[in-house]
């Protein structure tokens, strides 16, 4: 099997280390290369560059496509441009972390909590819960106050601010579910795991994981993404008559 972890970042902000992370916890014949766009930001910590962003990453991952990888995973919580790769692209799976460890947390707990950068992602992450019908569910969204391309910086406090928000989330919130809501706080969910003995979910981890069953599901079961309603196709000449798509597809 085949997975390209797909930064969704020009090479100024890729974290290659991730997928050196997501390695120890794949599947034997899973291979997984690391990837970022040729053209992009160096971070999706606005609106309007995660806007600018989806062509490229559309353009990517029809690449990937053609380079036969099985399934990609668009490496950030946001998921960026997930409905739109999906519905272009056919015969492979595309995941993202944000809805992969959201729907994990359901079979794990009843009530989760986020913990994401700062609070200007909050919105963003309500409607990444929205997204999944699982509003119901999320006990709080916690921020540490740290920007996306900060996280890195200094570990020692990166872990200090995620243990203190965690310790909020379950005493204060009730939450028996906590997601690191940035692909940035990789590599610490095992270590604030055993500290805190509730679950605590790697988005990029979650996301390797989907990808891996996905593939197995359509492999074994024939079970891939509907193309009724909200999935249908445009036709191929179509999509290439628009000049939005041109260099594109």
């Amino acid at each position: 099997m085949r997975i390209a972890y797909l930064d969704p970042v020009d090479e100024t902000g890729a974290f290659e280390e991730i997928v050196l992370e997501l390695r120890k916890y794949a599947d034997k014949e899973t291979k997984i290369d690391f990837k970022y766009l040729e053209k992009g930001a160096g971070d999706l910590e606005y609106i309007c560059y995660e806007a600018f962003t989806v062509p490229e990453i559309i353009r990517t991952a029809k690449t990937l496509k053609d380079e036969s990888y099985d399934a990609i995973i668009i490496g950030c919580f946001y998921d960026p441009g997930i409905d739109a790769v999906r519905e272009c692209l056919d015969d492979i799976v595309v995941v993202g972390p944000g809805e992969s460890s959201i729907l994990l947390s359901r079979y794990l707990g009843s009530r989760f909590s986020i913990i994401a950068g700062r609070d200007k992602h909050l919105p963003r992450m309500r409607e990444m819960v929205e997204r999944t019908g699982l509003s119901g569910n999320l006990a709080s969204i916690r921020t540490l106050g740290i920007r996306v391309n900060d996280m890195q910086k200094d570990h020692d406090f990166l872990f200090k601010r995620m243990t203190e928000e965690i310790s909020e989330a379950i005493n204060k919130d009730k939450s028996e579910v906590i997601l690191l809501g940035c692909t940035m706080e990789a590599g610490q969910f095992q270590k604030l795991q055993g500290m805190f003995g509730v679950p605590v979910i790697d988005p990029t981890v979650a996301a390797l994981k989907a990808a891996e069953y996905l593939v197995q599901c359509k492999k074994m079961c024939g079970w891939t993404v509907s193309r009724a309603f909200s999935y249908e196709m445009p036709d191929l000449a179509e999509m290439k008559a628009h000049n939005i798509f041109n260099g594109l597809l």
